[in-house]
Order: C-alpha cells, then structure tokens, then sequence
C-alpha cells in the first residue's frame, strides 16, 4: 500500500529503529518521517528525521554506539551527568550542577529541564529518587543512559538500571540489541544477563553466519538463541 498524500509522520513513545522508519517510508512515500524521545514527564526531549540519519550514523549504531535520538527540542535544557542510577541528589548550586556535566561524546545519564517538564510526582512519591533541585530549577532524571555528539546530536544507550560488566567494560543491553537489530535486519532483539556474560535473542533466521556478522561489532555473546515468536510487553510493543 502507498499513501502519498501524507506529509508528517510522527512516531514514538518507545525506541524507532531506522528499519522501521525505512517500511514507514515504503508505504508514506512523500511524507516527511519523524521520531519524537521524550518521557511521560518530559515530552518531548529530541527529534529526528529519517532523511537526517546518514550511513554514518548507520555504522555507529551497528557498532554498539546506541540510537541516534537527534537534536535537542528547543523548549528542552539538556545536560549528561555520570551514571549514577540508584543514588539521589542533594540540592546543589547552579556550579556544582555545571561541574557534574559530562562533556561532549561522553556518556552518562540524561536530565532534563523545561516548562513541560513534570516538577514533581503526586504526594512527593518518587520526586527523591527522580528529581535534581538546582537553585529553584527541577531537574529530571530520565533513568535513560546516552550522549551527545559533536553536532549536539542525542544519542541513546538504554535504560541506566540494565547496563551490565562484560570483561570489565560497562554494557548497556539496549545499544547490543540496536546494533543487531540494524546489521541482522531484524525486527527486534534481545540482550539477556548471564553470570558469564550475556545471550543474544533474536527472531528465527535462515542465515548461519550471524557469529561472523557480529563480530566485532558488538561484544560477544555466550550464547545465541533464535525464538520462533518474540514475547514483548503489551505497553511499549
């Protein structure tokens, strides 16, 4: 089916592979397709097109790089702090907030300020573990790992709380499943810890050189298993 009268497609809510983007386009020939990253408490956060992911941006996320998420929203302030996922901020100055900044390419977790940007949770339930108070701004802390580029570009890991230690390297399990979702050509994949590193899920494929596909693109799976139907969650799939 074709449909081109469309002009804007937008689409979110979870992680938009480019492969999906790409079927969005067989079909909404003419339209311009667009993904909106934000949060329930912070939406949106950043953008991006299908016409503004190049092939370059396709290798760093088949290497292990994360989604590229795009550029900023205007009415979004952005910063990258170190993962720290499970320990709380005091109150802190305007400075010292500064000072905790990640640079540019360097990873961390993303918090978000802005007028639509949720300052609090009902009751103050959660607001400790989820919320950075910094000379009378609220922060949010998004539980999200990423990074931005040279560009000023967002680019996402995964959930902070899933990341893993694989042969002394720090894993998150959402940029393995991205790079295989983009070098398999696979709907969807999943990136499961073990004590001895962790198994690779993917849909059932014909092909049996997936190990020489992979390798050295993401860090080695213990196992490989291949799943005839793919169970996900009904809220994000």
């Amino acid at each position: 089916i074709r449909l081109p009268d469309f002009e804007k497609i937008y689409t979110g809510g979870a992680p938009v592979f480019p492969r999906s983007l790409r079927e969005f386009s067989e079909t909404f020939v003419n339209a311009s397709i667009n993904v909106l990253y934000g949060s329930t408490e912070a939406e949106p956060v950043s953008h991006v097109s299908l016409r503004e992911i190049r092939d370059r941006d396709l290798e760093k996320m088949k290497s292990g790089r994360g989604l590229l998420v795009g550029n900023v929203s205007e009415e979004t302030e952005l910063r990258i702090l170190p993962d720290r996922w499970g320990t709380s901020y005091h109150p802190m100055t305007r400075e010292d907030f500064e000072e905790l900044a990640q640079p540019t390419e360097s990873l961390g977790e993303i918090v978000v300020s802005g007028g639509h940007v949720v300052p609090g949770y009902l009751n103050g339930r959660g607001d400790v573990e989820n919320k950075i108070h910094v000379d009378g701004t609220v922060w949010h802390r998004t539980g999200d790992a990423g990074w931005l580029d040279r560009e000023g570009r967002l680019w996402l890991m995964g959930r902070c709380s899933a990341k893993m230690e694989i042969e002394g390297d720090t894993v998150y399990p959402f940029s393995v499943e991205c790079a295989v979702v983009e070098l398999l050509d696979v709907r969807l994949a999943g990136c499961l810890p073990t004590d001895n590193g962790y198994i690779l899920a993917i849909p059932s494929l014909s092909r049996t050189n997936l190990v020489d596909i992979l390798s050295g693109k993401i860090p080695k799976p213990a196992k490989v298993v291949q799943l005839k139907d793919f169970p996900v969650d009904k809220r994000h799939n």
